[in-house]
C-alpha cells in the first residue's frame, strides 16, 4: 500500500500520521524543538524516558550527537563532548506541538550544571543564555554514526553525529538544588518569573576516590581499628566489607582547603610520591581535589553537605569551597560536568591520590579503577555492607545514607508547557522510570519508593 497518497490527504485536511520511517537529519529541519538544560547527572534519566515521552513512534527516532570531541584542557568549555548537547529528532505526539504530529528535535544539554541550566531559562538578556546547542538539517552538517541503545527498551536507534550549533533559550531546567541554595553568582537574573516542581526527586551523591586514595583510605582505616587488618594486604579489596570510609569532617578540610596534604587525610597510611611535571609540590604526594564549577548543582550539595554553606551568611561553622587552581601539595580542578570529575577519579598515576564528589546516578563501573566511599561510616553502594545496590537507592529509601538533595524543575511560561508536563509526570513516576541513585517521591514502587519526608524542601535544613 502507497502511504505517500494518504499522508497528502491527511496533511491537506489539517491532519497528520505518525513517520514511518526515522526522519533524515542530513536533509529535513526540524518544525519544533524542546531544549532542556541543567544537571548533568539527570541527563541519562532524561534521555531514558525523553524518546517515549514526546514521540509518536519510539522505533522511529533517531538519537543526536556532536561531533566535538572533549577538550581535557579546557573543562569549563561550554561546548564540551558530551555535555555539547545530546537528544532525539522524530515525529512528535501531536498532542504535544498543537494537535499536528510535527518533526521535533529534543535536546538536553548539561553546560556548567544545574544554575547554568537555570540561568539559561530566566531570560534571553542573561549572559548565560542562549547556549549553544547542536542542530540537524542540511547545513547542520550531520553524518550517520553507528546506532545507540539510547533506549528503555534496548532497541538500538541510529545515531548521527552533527557539528551544527545554534543559540538556543532553555524551555526547561532540572537542578539538584533550589535556585536560592547556590553560592551567590551562580543564578544570573531573576529567578521569580519561572515556574517550578520543587522535590522532583531524592538524588543521592557521594564522595569517590581513586585506586590509590581508596587504598590509602582502607590502609587508614585500619590504622584506626575500623577495617580489618585483611582489607590493606594483597591486591586491592573492592569487595563491601573492606569499603573504607572518609568522616565529613576530613573532606571538609580537603574541600575548605584546609588540609592540603594527603597525610592530613591518612596521616597513617603508606604514601608514594608523585613523580610527573605538571605539579609546584614534585617529589611529595599530590592530593588532587575534583570539583565542579559554582553553577553546578552537585556542587552546591557538596557545599550544603560539607561547608554548611548556601545555608545563609558565612558564620565560624560554614565555609567557602577552595577555587581550582595548584597549591603545591594539593591541585584542585574545577569541572563542568560530571565526567569532568570521573576522569580524576580514573587516575591511576602513581603518587596521585584524587577525590571528589559525584552523584550516585553513575555506577562503581562508570569510574575506572576508582569507587565511591562510606562517609562517616555509612556507605550509598552497600546497604547491607556486603551486597553491591545496583541501583545505589537502597541506602536512600533506609535512611541510613544522608547524603541526597531534593531535585527540582524550572521553566517558563512558554508554548512548551505540556511538554514540561509530559516529562515530569513521566521522569516522577516510579512505575515509568529507574534513575540510578534517585529515590522517588511519588508512587509505592518497592524498591524506588521513599517514604522519607524532607521539611519545607529546603535542603538546608536536611543537615543543619
Amino acid at each position: 500500500m502507497n502511504l505517500k497518497p494518504l499522508a497528502a490527504a491527511l496533511a491537506m485536511a489539517g491532519l497528520s500520521v505518525a513517520n514511518a520511517a526515522p526522519l533524515d537529519p542530513t536533509s529535513t529541519s526540524p518544525e519544533a524543538t524542546f531544549y532542556i538544560a541543567g544537571a548533568s547527572a539527570q541527563k541519562a534519566g532524561i534521555l531514558a524516558n525523553a524518546k517515549d515521552v514526546f514521540f509518536a513512534t519510539p522505533a522511529d527516532v533517531v538519537y543526536i550527537t556532536s561531533t566535538l570531541t572533549k577538550d581535557t584542557a579546557n573543562y569549563s568549555n561550554p561546548l564540551n563532548f558530551p555535555q555539547g548537547s545530546v537528544g532525539f529528532y522524530g515525529m512528535s505526539k501531536a498532542a504535544l506541538t498543537g494537535g499536528t504530529s510535527k518533526r521535533l528535535l529534543v535536546l538536553q544539554s548539561s553546560a556548567n550544571g544545574s544554575a547554568a541550566g537555570i540561568n539559561q531559562v530566566i531570560a534571553a538578556s542573561t549572559s548565560a543564555d542562549e547556549a549553544q546547542v547542536v542542530t540537524v538539517g542540511s547545513t547542520a552538517g550531520c553524518t550517520a554514526s553507528g546506532t545507540s541503545a539510547a533506549s528503555t527498551t534496548g532497541v538500538a536507534l541510529t545515531a548521527y553525529k552533527c557539528s551544527g550549533y545554534v543559540g538556543r533559550v532553555a524551555d526547561m531546567a532540572l537542578s539538584d538544588v533550589r535556585v536560592e541554595e547556590f553560592l551567590a553568582g551562580a543564578i544570573v537574573g531573576d529567578p521569580s518569573t519561572l515556574n517550578s516542581s520543587l522535590a522532583t526527586h531524592l538524588g543521592g551523591f557521594g564522595v569517590a576516590a581513586n585506586s590509590n586514595m581508596y587504598r590509602a583510605l582502607q590502609q587508614q582505616n585500619v590504622f584506626d581499628g575500623v577495617l580489618p587488618a585483611t582489607c590493606a594486604t594483597g591486591a586491592i579489596n573492592y569487595s563491601g566489607g573492606c569499603q573504607p570510609s572518609i568522616t565529613k569532617s576530613q573532606y571538609l578540610n580537603v574541600a575548605a582547603g584546609f588540609s592540603p596534604n594527603v597525610s592530613d587525610v591518612v596521616p597513617n597510611a603508606t604514601l608514594a610520591n608523585y613523580t610527573g611535571s605538571t605539579f609546584s609540590g614534585t617529589g611529595a604526594p599530590l592530593l588532587r581535589l575534583m570539583r565542579r564549577v559554582i553553577t553546578s548543582g552537585t556542587q552546591a550539595a557538596s557545599n550544603i553537605y560539607f561547608l554548611n554553606n548556601a545555608c545563609g551568611a558565612l558564620t565560624t561553622n560554614q565555609f567557602d569551597p577552595v577555587t581550582g587552581g595548584d597549591y603545591g601539595p594539593i591541585v584542585v580542578t574545577e569541572g563542568s560536568q560530571t565526567d569532568d570529575v570521573i576522569d580524576g577519579i580514573k587516575d591511576d598515576t602513581a603518587g596521585v591520590y584524587a577525590l571528589g564528589v559525584i552523584s550516585l546516578e553513575k555506577k562503581d563501573g562508570d569510574l575506572g579503577n576508582g569507587r565511591f566511599v562510606k562517609i562517616n561510616g555509612s556507605s550509598p553502594t552497600y546497604p547491607d555492607g556486603v551486597t553491591l545496590d545496583s541501583t545505589r537507592r537502597k541506602a536512600l529509601i533506609r535512611g541510613n545514607y544522608d547524603f541526597a538533595t531534593l531535585m527540582a524543575a524550572y521553566w517558563g511560561t512558554t508554548p512548551s508547557t505540556g511538554m514540561v508536563s509530559a516529562l515530569l509526570a513521566a521522569i516522577k513516576d516510579p512505575a515509568l522510570s529507574n534513575l540510578g541513585g534517585v529515590a522517588y517521591l511519588q508512587g509505592s514502587v518497592a524498591g524506588k519508593s521513599t517514604t522519607l519526608v524532607r521539611d519545607g524542601n529546603d535542603n538546608c535544613k536536611l543537615y543543619h
